[in-house]
């Protein structure tokens, strides 16, 4: 007992540790002085050292050590630098920080108690989101900040898997990591890195350390790839097996098969249920098309709204390794657990369905380097046998429908259980028609300039997608009131009435919003003419790729078709002058725009129509002067503006 109270005793008395215990090492005369970057002059911040310290021996005690020095070069970097803050969940305790601020002629003022907060962030599933924040108002340009804090983990918590980003907003003059590893469960530890070019080697006292110097920053720019894809990174991981390369996937590809068959096993609550969906069924498309809707609508899905009717008993047990019938007693379950329905399914059918595992990609590109399946391929999907092909498919994205996939699995990596051979393939890729977001409007333009009327948005695939799982935990009134806060973002000075939403939360029906719209000053007035744009959604758009340069990959989510179709009621007594039109382009395997534009005289009214296929995909900086030059060629052709002149009445009379 007395050997499990002292550790216990010294972290409880290093978390009454005062602010000013800490004894700070000496600045170097050179660091006090520079005024700019050596890596990048431009850079309005530098990391000057950065160290991290995993120290996870299996005690009762793991820690993880942080130290971070920080020059400021311009005033753009002082409102990051006077505040920092982490987060961590409820099974760590934050200690020991200190932080200070350093002056030119080296003198120093440290950080007060009272400038350091922790405060509740969320609470979701039984986890705690905590923050601590470090207030540093003294902070001018030329001083160096300088912090240092614990994480410590509770006694009965490991950490089976963690990563260390190598770049950060601002460059990076030296980086140490250091970690003694420990096993949490199954055979040991991996690591592995992304972009580092120099792997981890062994030290004293048990522990593997690296020390890069030099890495350039990484800057927020639009359309970029994810984290864990394009930074400078190191990763480590418990593994239950040391296997390698293909012998590793083909040994979890043959494990994740018996699996399956446990999991799918047919009994008869599963064999009825096939029956009953498959009557009257004659093709395996027509039936596979009734388990997948089944799956979709009558298994509440806890990731979505539905899930609010869920107790909490029933939220208590849910449970990823439930059995397909189980799940299927139960009546909901985790999009796995759907997954699972779905896939027996048609094995009761007789259709050869596998329960396969993809990649994410918002999170990682498979490669076979991070040996574990958990991480690499984290989420569920079935897989079809089609002749020689595999089609995968998703009841877990209640959203989607048959045949598609939504955003993150779509093109990815994805492993297909199999008693034999290693079956690695990539899932199919939607077609921008898949993801299409419609506008139609009847809308009328007054003398005065003003634009009013009506406007319907509809959207199907990832597109509906997104806007439902946004919506469908709401209620009515958030809705409308998102939905209206998105309309003002679009157009700034705009009036909007009557905000309808329909099929926000219905698995099938396709979503649309309806509304009343007037913007004031839409069209320019110029003593009798006036100026305004066919296109009315990218009226106030902005560009796409502002800046000459870049850094960081791009990366686009999914292709995308967008389509527009609006009539604009011109005033009486006005007519079109020189009228043009918004020229179409095409770049083959990106991007194909066609607008179109024409008059009805009679009744005085343009009709504006305009369709975009987007087919790109993800590309290297390089690529950016081709993109960028792509996306101003469209905004430049979206505001082609027309001109409106009063008519002259005394030609009407002659």
């Amino acid at each position: 007992m007395l050997l499990r109270i002292v550790p216990a005793l010294l972290l409880a008395l290093s978390l009454l540790s005062p602010a000013h215990a800490y004894k700070w090492e000496d600045i170097s005369p050179d660091d006090l002085a520079a005024t700019e970057c050596e890596l990048d002059p431009s850079a309005p911040a530098e990391v000057l050292y950065k160290e991290i310290i995993y120290d996870l021996t299996d005690n009762n005690i793991r820690i993880i050590k942080f130290h971070i020095r920080t020059k400021i070069y311009d005033k753009s970097a002082l409102d990051q630098a006077r505040r920092t803050k982490f987060w961590y969940f409820n099974y760590y305790k934050a200690a020991n920080i200190d932080a200070r601020v350093i002056k030119p002629d080296g003198s120093y003022i440290e950080v007060e108690e009272k400038d350091i907060v922790t405060q509740t962030e969320s609470r979701k599933n039984g986890d705690t989101l905590r923050s601590t924040t470090i207030s540093i108002p003294q902070v001018e340009v030329g001083d160096i900040v300088e912090y240092r804090y614990r994480k410590i983990m509770d006694e009965y918590y490991y950490l089976p898997k963690d990563e260390v980003s190598f770049q950060e907003e601002w460059p990076i003059r030296k980086l140490h990591l250091k970690m003694k590893p420990y096993v949490y469960r199954g055979d040991g530890f991996k690591w592995t890195s992304n972009r580092t070019g120099k792997p981890l080697e062994k030290s004293k006292g048990g522990f593997y350390e690296i020390t890069l110097e030099n890495q350039e920053a990484y800057p927020e720019e639009p359309y970029q790839a994810p984290d864990s894809d394009a930074r400078s990174w190191f990763a480590f991981y418990n593994v239950t097996s040391l296997k390698s390369g293909d012998d590793f996937w083909r040994s979890e590809g043959k494990r994740l098969y018996r699996e399956m068959l446990s999991k799918t096993k047919a009994d008869k609550d599963i064999e009825a249920k096939a029956k009953q969906l498959a009557a009257g069924k004659k093709t395996e498309e027509e039936k596979l098309r009734a388990f997948y809707d089944f799956c979709r609508s009558e298994l509440i899905n806890a990731y979505h709204g539905a899930a609010d009717r869920l107790t909490s008993e029933q939220r208590d047990e849910l449970d990823t390794k439930w059995s397909a019938s189980k799940t299927l007693s139960k009546g909901y379950g985790y999009p796995l657990n759907i997954n699972t329905v779905f896939c027996a399914l048609a094995r009761a059918e007789g259709i050869d369905a596998r329960l396969a595992f993809a990649a994410d990609r918002s999170e990682y590109r498979f490669t076979k380097v991070m040996e574990q399946v958990d991480i690499a391929l984290p989420h569920s999907l079935v897989a079809i046998k089609d002749g020689e092909l595999w089609t995968f498919h998703n009841p877990g994205a209640k959203y989607m429908p048959f045949g598609q996939l939504d955003w993150i699995h779509d093109s990815v990596g994805a492993l297909v259980p199999d008693k034999k051979e290693l079956i690695l393939i990539r899932t199919q890729a939607a077609t921008p028609e898949q993801n299409t977001a419609t506008t139609t409007g009847e809308l009328e333009l007054s003398p005065n300039g003003t634009l009013s009327g009506s406007l319907t948005l509809t959207a199907t695939g990832n597109n509906a997608l997104r806007f439902k799982q946004a919506m469908d935990q709401r209620s009515e009134n958030e809705r409308k009131e998102g939905i209206e806060k998105a309309l003002h973002e679009m157009w700034p000075n705009a009036e909007v009435e009557n905000v309808a939403i329909e099929n926000a939360d219905h698995t099938f029906a396709q979503l649309k919003i309806t509304c009343e719209i007037q913007i004031p000053s839409y069209a320019e007035v110029v003593g009798d003419r006036l100026f305004f744009q066919p296109n009315v959604e990218q009226r106030y758009a902005e560009p796409e790729f502002p800046s000459p340069t870049r850094k960081t990959p791009i990366f686009f989510d999914f292709k995308y078709r967008e389509v527009a179709e609006i009539s604009i009621k011109l005033p009486d007594g006005y007519e079109l002058e020189a009228p043009s039109a918004p020229r179409p382009f095409e770049i083959p395997g990106f991007m194909d725009y066609s607008p179109k534009l024409a008059l009805k005289k009679k009744s005085n009214v343009i009709v504006y129509n305009r369709t975009l296929d987007f087919i790109g995909d993800n590309y290297p900086p390089e690529a950016y002067p081709a993109i960028k030059k792509a996306f101003d060629d469209l905004i430049a052709q979206d505001h082609h503006a027309l001109t409106l002149k009063k008519a002259d009445h005394h030609a009407d009379n002659s």
